[in-house]
């Protein structure tokens, strides 16, 4: 054992140590469940009544509009509402007929849905891959999802639009792991106990 681990080992209490293996435990044990974390079985899961789920086609609606639901924020102009609306079209409903009060939870749903959706998003490397910053291509981060889906998974451009974007962070993750790489931080597993 090194002497900083060592020391290190020393400063936790049995109390926190006991806690540490624990928590070691049940991540061992959620890696080797036949269950999937429950933010991977939401995201491939039926949708509730009233929930939205954020497409593809959507996120590049919402990019084009340069909407503040993409930035945690909600919509300031009455075309930035009618374009959220549009993004989320399967939402049924107008801004127009609805309410003032009615719009907030509409919008508040909105922003859950981009939340829970962009919550998905598991960066990849592969064991020999350092932790160099790669160079951003300059065609945003929408396109080269696209193309992922598009041109490795073999989806049409119609059916990645369709994709509700958690899916399609799942599905990259997913194939990217049997592609022999691993998550830079934390598993969804991890993520699931808090740890990240």
């Amino acid at each position: 054992m090194k002497t900083e681990d060592r020391e290190a080992n020393e400063l936790l209490s049995g109390e926190e140590e006991a806690g540490l293996r624990e928590l070691g435990e049940e991540v061992a044990k959620g890696r080797g469940s036949v269950w999937q974390p429950r933010a991977v079985a939401r995201t491939f899961a039926r949708r509730g009544a009233g929930e939205f789920e954020l497409t593809m086609q959507g996120w590049i609606d919402l990019d084009f509009a340069k909407s503040p639901l993409l930035e945690g924020g909600r919509p300031l102009t009455i075309e930035q509402l009618e374009d959220a609306f549009a993004a989320f079209e399967n939402c049924g409903r107008s801004p127009a007929r609805l309410s003032p009060n009615e719009a907030v939870v509409v919008v508040s749903r909105m922003q859950s849905a981009v939340e829970r959706a962009f919550s998905m998003v598991m960066p990849m490397q592969r064991d020999d891959e350092g932790e160099t910053d790669k160079s951003e291509a300059g065609t945003g981060a929408w396109l080269a999802i696209m193309g992922c889906l598009v041109a490795e998974m073999g989806l049409t451009p119609e059916a990645a639009l369709a994709l509700p974007v958690g899916r399609a962070f799942a599905l990259i993750a997913g194939m990217r792991g049997n592609q022999g790489c691993r998550p830079k931080r934390g598993s969804y597993a991890e993520r699931e106990l808090g740890n990240y």
